[in-house]
């Protein structure tokens, strides 16, 4: 049962941490930019449904030229990796807590 535990916690840090850095970087963004940003709604759908996917995903889709999407930006697709990097290590620091909290095998 503790593993079922482990994995509703991995899941909620993990799209908690998604939230915070994709708002984080929404109140930081010029007027042009979010402009390319999704909705409110829609950012809670993809963040909620793609998971993970949803950080490169918005910082390519923000940090693009234009509204088109094969006219992706290097930086943004750096840039959501970079942060794809840290929720994943946030994600893997609580859930390695949690193992060892619990006296599960890691």
């Amino acid at each position: 049962m503790s593993e079922v535990f482990v994995l509703v916690a991995s899941w909620v840090v993990s799209t908690a941490l998604c939230f915070v850095v994709i708002v984080r970087d929404e109140r930081r963004l010029d007027d042009e930019t979010l402009a390319r940003a999704w909705p409110p709604p829609s950012r809670d759908c993809a963040i909620i449904g793609l998971g993970l996917f949803a950080v490169p995903f918005h910082f390519i889709k923000t940090r693009s030229r234009s509204m088109w999407p094969w006219r992706w930006s290097p930086r943004g697709l750096a840039l959501g990796v970079a942060w794809t990097l840290v929720v994943l290590v946030g994600n893997l620091a609580v859930v390695l807590a949690l193992d060892l909290a619990l006296g599960l095998e890691p």
